[in-house]
């Protein structure tokens, strides 16, 4: 057990205070430092006070209504407590609930959130009442109506620390960096966001000769824009669109943000500008500590960057991920890999239907070929004996590791055997984070914070 110390009261945007209060207005009992348990009165005027003063978050008033005799109070009025009297434990977990479909729309409805409340608010709120009263005119949260998502978004914010945390920080850099103001709005899953990326898609479908399937994602991964802007005009090709997406990020008229949990540090970066540079320069396939110690592959940049090739469903096709010091930077799907590879290399990468039905022998002859062409050569009998020794929790698994590590190695080698190496890296790397793929089309300027 800990006691609540005075610097607690303010913590994490009043946090704790909002919670002590919530549990108290439910009637729970509250634990107190010496290991007893009691039901607060809500009704005295003390505790009412209390409310008051942490839904406006005035620290002076809550530290001195929280150590006056009249402010917790048990029913019978027999007994007092400050908040030095009060186990903090139960309020101070961290919660650091991890991504997950729901997470991932509740932390972008956040950031808008928050982005709203530094700027006409001046500070972030955890009181629902508060936050919609002062910010749900300048926000368009999807579907469900804005008021119901600020009350849904402040409940799970005071359950969660840690992801508090990372939203604020990551409000404050957006403000920092693309200079918001009063007049821009917060969208996420909007009418008007929407409305962009059917733009894309209805200007991408003249270009899209090799018909791969392009998630608008490809074009730009933001999850948040902020704008002036209630709606756009119709654009009659990609690079109309696109050019007027940049003139008006470059105007702060509207501008995209892709977001990523952020710890200690938070990192902030605007890609496909004109004048950045769109060269990765290949360095090396990374030699694993056995041949079949795993059944990815990894290829190396000079700039230190990462990119994984693995299945990532039972004996799905390959895909390629890029790796990054803080988050997983971006995927490029096997229908543009494969397109990138074979129209580079002249390779013909295996699919995972002819893998599948070749016999052991047939796969471990290929993957010895593929292995050498990326390193020292080792033949098909001692993979063999090395992949025996490994266990799986049945026949999919099994085979699916065969399936991932037999095309990661036909990828790998057909990148270290090619003069073009940097162009397919290069390429990779600008479809898996949305820079386009070049016969196709050019990706939209976006932000990140990460």
């Amino acid at each position: 057990m800990g006691a609540f110390q005075s610097a607690d009261i303010t913590k994490h945007s009043f946090k704790y205070m909002h919670n002590l209060i919530d549990d108290i207005q439910r009637g729970k009992q509250i634990k107190m430092v010496d290991g007893t348990s009691h039901i607060i009165d809500t009704r005295n005027n003390g505790f009412k006070k209390l409310v008051n003063a942490v839904k406006h978050q005035n620290e002076s008033e809550t530290k001195k209504l929280l150590n006056l005799e009249t402010t917790l109070v048990l029913h019978d009025k027999t007994l007092f407590f400050k908040l030095s009297s009060i186990d903090k434990i139960p309020y101070s977990k961290s919660g650091g609930s991890g991504a997950g479909a729901e997470i991932t729309k509740l932390s972008e409805s956040a950031v808008c959130i928050a982005i709203a409340s530094l700027v006409h608010i001046g500070t972030f709120n955890l009181d629902e009442e508060e936050t919609i009263k002062g910010v749900s005119g300048v926000l368009d949260l999807g579907s469900q109506s804005t008021t119901t998502e600020i009350t849904r978004v402040m409940r799970w914010l005071k359950t969660d620390e840690v992801w508090l945390e990372s939203v604020i920080k990551t409000a404050k850099m957006i403000i920092s960096k693309l200079g918001i103001t009063k007049s821009h709005h917060l969208h996420r899953d909007s009418v008007f966001m929407n409305s962009l990326y059917k733009q894309f898609q209805k200007n991408l479908k003249p270009l899209n000769k090799i018909g791969l399937r392009v998630s608008g994602d490809k074009w730009n991964p933001s999850d948040i824009w902020i704008t002036n802007k209630s709606k756009i005009s119709a654009f009659h090709d990609l690079t109309s669109l696109n050019s007027f997406l940049l003139k008006s990020f470059c105007d702060d008229n509207i501008m995209g943000v892709s977001l990523k949990k952020v710890g200690k540090t938070v990192n902030f970066n605007v890609y496909n500008l004109p004048t950045q540079k769109k060269l990765f320069k290949f360095k090396c396939i990374t030699k694993p500590p056995k041949p079949l110690s795993s059944k990815d592959c990894y290829i190396e940049t000079v700039s230190g960057m990462k990119m994984q090739i693995r299945s990532f469903g039972v004996c799905e096709n390959v895909q390629c991920e890029l790796k990054g010091q803080y988050a997983n930077n971006g995927k490029c799907g096997h229908g543009a890999l494969k397109h990138i590879i074979q129209s580079l290399t002249n390779t013909k990468v295996y699919t995972n239907k002819e893998i599948q039905a070749m016999n052991e022998d047939k796969i471990f002859n290929e993957l010895s070929k593929f292995y050498n062409k990326c390193f020292s050569n080792v033949n098909s009998s001692k993979l063999k004996q090395e992949f025996e020794k490994k266990s799986f929790s049945n026949d999919k698994t099994r085979l699916d590791f065969l399936v991932s590590k037999l095309q990661a190695l036909q990828i790998a080698s057909a990148v270290k055997s090619d003069k073009q190496s940097n162009d397919i890296v290069t390429a990779i790397y600008g479809y898996a984070h949305s820079m386009g793929l070049s016969e196709m089309f050019e990706a939209s300027v976006y932000a990140k914070v990460y």
